[in-house]
């Protein structure tokens, strides 16, 4: 018997004709987009705001510390990122939510335990990367420490919280733990595509001053989505470290504290204090890791627990979720031996990231 309206069976198609997952491919691909497309932005900003400098009857080192202009070029790259990924998800039919493990409906305990891990990475492990910062500029590398948006007023810090915080964080964690470490983790080790794609998120930062920090955040991140199972816990501290740095910046500019004064290092306790502030950081943050995991375990055994109790009544449904999940874990089924085209994609990605870091590092 035909089904009378072709309508249906056109959009039922579509909907299945979607991928549920991201596979290697994808990652290495958006890694080596995610470094190149960013650059080629750049430059068009560059030439442009060139020619609007010289409309305006100023130079361009001038325009391009006015207001407007940081903002523009603080929102390119994250604006680049979040059109990356929608455009390659629709263009090779993937649903994202899915894919990426997109789940609005949250529990409260992860949450409360995603923002205590980034407070306690903000605070614990700071004191080091100062440290750090006070080792580079006595070998010659002198980093600026203070964000080039300059917050003075009340409307320019809620305008620096959306530009530096939340626009970072949905945009890079889009890309980075939902689709780039997803898609790394349908043939490698989940601790091994949590380091890989942590070591991504710190090339892309691009600079010796943030290679510490980028990459126990991204290691950090990559577990909260992990063990969360929702790429909203990860956009959750994502914000909150951006959230505690910004305003942290706006505090220091209303008391005219200079965040690029030299620290001060007199007794050995000054440089035992970071390490030790350090080692903390990691126990603290290891335990509730595995504290976000036992959360995580403990509400699986609970909703399966009330599926138990309905099954009854509920016996057509269920079975026809079971069959869903049957499919869907056949469909996701791969060789895990990387291919050469997959190798290729992965290592062209970190060698651009690799000189990219070496040239914004050592020759900008």
């Amino acid at each position: 018997m035909k089904n009378k309206n072709p309508r249906i069976n056109n959009q039922n198609l579509k909907t299945e004709s979607k991928k549920t997952c991201f596979n290697v491919m994808d990652s290495g691909i958006n890694f080596l987009m995610s470094l190149v497309i960013p650059s080629v932005v750049v430059l068009i900003l560059i030439t442009l705001f060139a020619l609007f400098s010289r409309m305006a009857g100023s130079n361009y080192g001038e325009f391009s510390k006015t207001n407007v202009a940081i903002i523009i070029s603080l929102l390119s790259t994250p604006l680049v990122f979040l059109s990356t990924y929608l455009i390659y998800c629709k263009v090779n039919k993937i649903d994202c939510y899915k894919a990426s493990d997109i789940k609005f409906r949250v529990n409260y305990q992860k949450v409360l335990i995603v923002i205590i891990m980034s407070l306690v990475a903000v605070f614990l492990i700071s004191p080091f990367i100062t440290l750090f910062d006070y080792g580079c500029a006595l070998l010659g590398y002198n980093p600026s420490n203070s964000l080039s948006y300059v917050m003075d007023n009340g409307f320019r810090y809620v305008l620096g919280v959306l530009v530096m915080a939340v626009v970072p964080a949905i945009c890079e964690e889009l890309l980075f733990r939902g689709l780039i470490q997803r898609g790394l983790l349908k043939k490698f080790n989940p601790h091994i595509a949590i380091i890989l794609t942590a070591t991504m998120f710190m090339l892309l930062h691009g600079s010796l001053q943030q290679t510490i920090f980028q990459f126990i955040l991204g290691v950090v991140f990559g577990y909260a989505t992990y063990y969360g199972k929702s790429l909203v816990y990860s956009i959750i501290m994502h914000f909150v470290n951006n959230f505690v740095v910004v305003t942290m910046s706006f505090i220091y500019t209303l008391n005219n504290v200079d965040v690029n004064a030299a620290p001060v290092y007199n007794t050995v306790w000054d440089y035992c204090w970071p390490i030790l502030a350090l080692l903390i950081a990691g126990g603290v943050i290891v335990g509730l890791i595995f504290l976000l995991r036992y959360v995580n375990k403990f509400e699986e055994k609970k909703e399966l627990k009330a599926v138990e109790l309905n099954q009854t009544e509920n016996l057509e449904n269920l079975t026809t979720k079971s069959t869903i999940v049957i499919e869907e874990e056949n469909n996701n089924i791969e060789d895990k031996k990387i291919t050469k085209q997959e190798l290729l994609w992965l290592l062209s990605g970190f060698v651009l990231g690799a000189v990219i870091w070496i040239v914004n590092t050592f020759v900008l």
